[in-house]
């Protein structure tokens, strides 16, 4: 027994790198209209905003109209408004008692005003509704009126300040008084005809660390606001904020923690009301800090890494989404005072290049005002608008979106990563009438001026490089309208459980019914608050079958958080759903929950074939069956048949188990477990209805099969030596010989699913010695394999399918060195043998 090397031959060194070095793979498809919900359509109003209320300053204007941009959030309410007429809080100007029932305009936008302008403790609720009736009724004008109304920026983290500690030293029983506030005017509002185009939202939460306390953070917090006030507000809002700190960690909200925290709040919502309620992401973006007083380029842009990598997330839920505003604001002119030695907001789209002081420190003169590095994320956006489009990554750290409109298409791809990322574009669609590609590319360095970049090129990339936070907009463009003949459904199924306590090897089910099923895609959202030690890779059982848990999500690990809380997205066959569904989790250990699951389901009105990439293997090595789509039967060869490849219905026998061995450009040999013999189509021949069969050994190209990806998992089979004929279900029969008849991927006798065939013998037709075993599992540095042989090939891939370690074994019980695996599952496949899951630790 010795250890094996990981690299053996030269050969596999190449191997080694294309798997290390492998392109993410980016699947487009202009011809599918992507829905989210009922939406298709970016509305940008929802997303390309700035934190301003807009006002009568002329840049202003000239940005939102040659930007497409529109107001945000602006600080000034009713409580403002009274406080600066009666002087203090709590006294209300008095009313006008108009009869004027007309319905009254609103402009896209939020109102909101700081706590202490608002609220107190011992102050009456209901007078402070019908003021705030009053004042949008008959005091402001249209243009003063918002769409939605935030009675009070983060209240929650002023609940202890002196001026509400000094009624009520209580910091729960004020932020529950507060939350009374913002449900009477929600309530109030609702039963205010005129005022029927105004929303109410909140509580605009400042630091949604939900998972804190085990979850009491949730419970005392967002949870209570939602059960106080939920039932009269319109839409929840919280911050969503990534703290950098140049010199020290992050603690990022992007990727799957953003995911997570929306996601328990619509699970709630769902359960509490049977709808999801919208969100209203009132601010979101990063944190700077470590960068100095003084403005530079690196601490001004440094913030649109962050309002990125939140956007692609907020864009994947528009259909729950009322408004989003990223913390970008105008000039923010109380920044350019004395004391701040006249330096811009940090935040703030613009800076006055000329500031000429006066005698009053707080009041210099200013002009020449110009953009910040801010400008950069509104001029990558600026372009884009349209209908939805089919875009897929199979990476979670790559994001993607795409749009159509007329006769351009927008690409916009995120890296999430800490590390460069190489993209394989992969257009599905046959694209006539290309004239040109505008590429838009924005990257931003902790301790480096951004580059923001717009290049042309004449021809379409098949590939593209993404650093670390780097954001790219490609823009096709074509010679004339391009048009749908693909409808792509994307919709979220919400499950009544939610915190559900982790106990090891405990079964905790979760149900989805209702369920439209069909053509598509399907993953479960799976949202955890667990410590850095505890498993992420559950055993799920989707209807009974057990599904592959990745070990990647959207973002980093987390690992300066307390707690880990993340949503991890869970691929897996659309086949499995039915229209009522169980999903079984089980933990291998203690601690933690699962804080909610969603169901998330792609349904097409019809397949779309999704290539693999260059060089990409379709089938690992390994056991299968091959089964036919249309009738559910198998190969089977046997003996008894005389070697004839039959199809019969399913059974435990090994007979119609298959070894795939993949030799080069997805060319397999497919050997039959039982015999030993290999499909082949018997003395070269190539005419249609030719019997397939089975030969005792590999001498020539008849023996060999060119496997083909035609449907979501579904494949066909060209015979090497004549690959214009493919493996046929002859006529359709039950019990039918298998033949060779001309390929036509419409053909739906051609067919075929390839299905693991499982790691448990069947019948005894599988000695012990045939079982692969694994030990110690789970395991930090070594791992012992058993029951192999000498000269068998040994692959050693992770759950997304990248060969990590590729090696031929020399005895019976070989040793792996694993140490420098990424911990998190992986699989140990030998040709002809059965696969086998261990954990890195």
């Amino acid at each position: 027994m010795r250890i094996l090397q990981q690299i053996i031959t030269c050969g596999i060194i190449i191997i080694l790198m294309q798997s290390v070095n492998a392109q993410v793979q980016i699947d487009i498809d202009v011809s599918t209209q992507r829905y989210i919900g009922n939406v298709s359509s970016l509305d940008r109003t929802k997303f390309f905003t700035l934190h301003s209320g807009g006002g009568n300053d002329a840049d202003v204007a000239k940005f939102f109209k040659e930007f497409n941009v529109s107001p945000g959030r602006g600080f000034w309410s009713p409580f403002a408004y009274a406080k600066s007429k009666t002087g203090s809080v709590g006294r209300y100007p008095a009313f006008s008692n108009s009869n004027n029932t007309r319905v009254r305009k609103v402009n896209r936008s939020v109102a909101t005003d700081h706590p202490k302008n608002v609220f107190r403790y011992n102050l009456d609720k209901n007078k402070a509704a019908n003021w705030t009736v009053e004042y949008y009724k008959n005091v402001t004008n249209d243009s003063g009126r918002p769409e939605f109304y935030e009675p009070m920026n983060e209240p929650f983290i002023r609940s202890g300040d002196d001026v509400f500690s000094s009624e009520q030293p209580d910091a729960q029983k004020v932020r529950v008084r507060m939350a009374e506030w913002f449900g009477a005017i929600g309530k109030k509002i609702d039963e205010t005809p005129e005022l029927a185009k105004m929303k109410v939202i909140g509580y605009a939460s400042a630091w949604p660390s939900m998972e804190l306390g085990d979850f009491s953070h949730w419970n005392s917090r967002m949870k209570m606001f939602m059960d106080v006030a939920g039932k009269n507000i319109d839409a929840f809002s919280v911050h969503l904020y990534d703290g950098i700190n140049v010199t020290g960690q992050d603690n990022k909200r992007s990727g799957s923690n953003s995911e997570a925290i929306l996601d328990l709040m619509e699970t709630y919502s769902f359960k509490k009301w049977g709808v999801v309620k919208p969100h209203a992401i009132t601010e979101y973006g990063g944190i700077e800090k470590g960068y100095g007083d003084n403005y530079s380029k690196a601490k001004s842009a440094i913030s649109i890494k962050s309002i990125n990598s939140i956007l692609f997330n907020l864009l994947d839920r528009e259909n729950r989404i009322a408004i989003t505003i990223p913390f970008i604001t105008p000039k923010s002119t109380f920044s350019l005072t004395a004391s701040n030695n006249y330096q811009p907001y940090t935040p703030a789209l613009w800076r006055p290049l000329s500031i000429t002081p006066t005698n009053n420190p707080n009041k210099p003169i200013l002009g020449d005002w110009t953009f910040t590095e801010k400008i950069k994320f509104y001029k990558l956006w600026s372009d884009v608008k349209g209908k939805r489009i089919f875009v897929k990554s199979n990476n979670p750290d790559i994001q993607t979106h795409g749009f159509i409109d007329d006769n351009k298409v927008y690409i916009a791809l995120n890296n999430l990563d800490s590390k460069t990322h190489k993209l394989s574009l992969n257009m599905l669609s046959d694209i006539s009438g290309f004239q040109k590609l505008k590429i838009k590319s924005l990257k931003i360095f902790d301790n480096a001026d951004p580059k923001y970049k717009v290049t042309q090129n004449n021809s379409m990339l098949d590939a593209i490089e993404l650093i670390e936070s780097e954001t790219v907009v490609l823009e096709y463009t074509f010679s004339k309208a391009l048009s749908f003949n693909n409808t792509l459904h994307n919709t979220n199924y919400y499950s009544k459980k939610y915190l559900q306590k982790i106990n090891k090897n405990a079964e905790i089910s979760f149900v989805f019914n209702n369920v439209k099923t069909g053509e598509g895609f399907a993953s479960l959202k799976m949202a955890i608050g667990r410590k850095h030690n505890r498993s992420k890779t559950p055993v799920i059982k989707v209807n009974g079958t057990s599904i592959d848990i990745p070990s990647n999500w959207k973002g980093y690990d987390q690992r300066n958080r307390k707690d880990f809380f993340g949503t991890i997205d869970i691929p897996f066959d659309a086949e499995l759903l039915k229209t009522n569904n169980t999903i079984t989790i089980k933990f291998p250990d203690n601690g933690g929950r699962i804080s909610s699951l969603i169901l998330s389901v792609d349904r097409l009105d019809k397949a779309i074939i999704v290539n693999p990439p260059v060089d990409s293997q379709l089938i690992s090595d390994g056991v299968y069956t091959i089964v036919s789509t249309t009738s559910n039967q198998r190969l089977l060869s046997n003996a008894q048949e005389n070697h004839n490849v039959k199809m019969i219905d399913p059974g435990n026998n090994i007979d119609q188990r298959w070894v795939f061995t993949h030799l080069e450009d997805n060319i397999y040999t497919i050997k039959n477990q039982k015999t030993n013999r290999y499909l082949e189509v018997p003395f070269e021949k190539c005419e249609n209805g030719e019997n397939v069969a089975t030969g005792p050994s590999v001498i020539g190209d008849h023996q060999k099969w060119k496997i083909i990806s035609n449907g979501n998992k579904i494949y066909g089979f060209k015979p090497l030596h004549c690959q214009d004929k493919g493996l046929d279900r002859d006529g359709g029969g039950d019990g039918a010989n298998t033949i060779i008849w001309n390929f036509n991927k419409s053909n739906k006798n051609q067919k075929w699913k390839v299905i693991p065939a499982g790691n448990r013998a069947i019948e005894g037709d599988i000695t012990k010695e045939d079982v692969v075993r694994v030990y110690p599992n789970p395991a930090k540095n070594m791992i012992t394999v058993k029951g192999i042989s000498s000269g068998d090939r040994l692959l050693v891939y992770d759950i997304l399918g990248k060969v990590n370690i590729h090696n031929i074994a020399d005895s019976s019980e070989e040793i792996l060195n694993i140490s420098d695996l990424e911990s998190g599952l992986y699989i140990i496949s030998v040709p002809g043998k059965e696969k086998i899951r261990f954990v890195k630790k």
